[in-house]
């Protein structure tokens, strides 16, 4: 019984370390969602007048988050569910916490920064396209141009316009030295053998 134990275990916890296609592509499809909000928010709050470059954040946070969630959420779902088939779900403890992405593989996870840098470097840019866009639809006094011609504009000259252009540096700047930070404790957690999310 103990040598059947130990090859469950085993077997669990190379399948919690094993890349998963479809996770990845939920993954994808989360931080894709999560980058969709967080543009809206930062538009609203753009139209509110309440500007700040740290609102960028949310624009390279949400990507990444969307993704660790919706990797972790698949894999762990997977796992429950052949635990449940297999009749070999194990009983926690009361005070059991799991850890949130721990199921993401190296792999996974470079996938998933890769994608988070594409998407935040293109999220930045279009959000305040779109909130140079909306602004100046609220703020131009008839005649209006309308929607498609500001934006062209904005979209050709968004690094040219005064304010515009200083959101989208400070935002590229922002998540470039965020990235840098986070190779660094990868490659610190990876030199003590640890796992980035903390130990198993």
């Amino acid at each position: 019984m103990e040598h059947k134990n130990a090859k469950y275990t085993e077997d669990i916890e190379k399948e919690k370390n094993t890349t998963d296609i479809q996770a990845i592509g939920i993954g994808i499809l989360a931080g894709t969602g999560l980058l969709v909000l967080a543009i809206i928010v930062y538009i609203l709050i753009a139209m509110m007048g309440d500007y700040h470059p740290v609102f960028t954040l949310m624009i390279y946070m949400g990507p990444g988050f969307g993704y660790i969630l919706g990797v972790d959420k698949i894999k762990k779902m997977k796992k429950d569910r052949k635990e449940e088939i297999e009749g070999t779900t194990s009983k926690k403890s009361k005070f059991y916490i799991p850890q949130f992405g721990d199921t993401v593989t190296s792999l996974e996870l470079t996938i998933g920064t890769l994608f988070t840098l594409i998407v935040s470097f293109v999220g930045v840019y279009m959000a305040e396209v779109l909130s140079f866009t909306f602004y100046n639809l609220k703020e131009i006094e008839p005649p209006k141009p309308s929607f498609s011609e500001i934006f062209a504009y904005g979209f050709s000259n968004a690094l040219q316009i005064e304010g515009t252009s200083a959101y989208i540096v400070w935002g590229w700047i922002g998540f470039v030295v965020s990235t840098l930070v986070l190779i660094v404790v990868v490659i610190i957690r990876k030199v003590k053998g640890k796992n980035i999310y903390g130990e198993y």
